[in-house]
């Protein structure tokens, strides 16, 4: 069952309590946000980097470590809905 994506459940998420998935796709192949899923060895050099590259394109990001600890997400919230090509 669907539930919808409210504060509540995204705290949870965050805390380890529950596991989530969302495709941020919308009508007419819009989105609202993306995220980045940073996975190999070298993880943490290429958050460095792609974060370096968003703070010069003065682009907010939010980085939240994998609970394995292996890896990292990267989050962009944009503020117009955007066309995905």
């Amino acid at each position: 069952m669907l539930e919808a994506l409210t504060d509540d459940i995204i705290l949870k998420h965050l805390k380890g309590e529950i596991t989530i998935g969302i495709y941020p796709l919308l009508l007419g192949d819009t989105c609202n946000f993306l995220a980045i899923d940073f996975d190999k060895k070298n993880y943490e050099q290429d958050v460095i980097a792609f974060w370096s590259t968003c703070d010069e394109l003065n682009i907010p990001i939010y980085v939240e470590k994998s609970r394995s600890g292996n890896g990292a997400h990267i989050w962009i919230f944009l503020e117009e809905v955007c066309l995905l090509m």
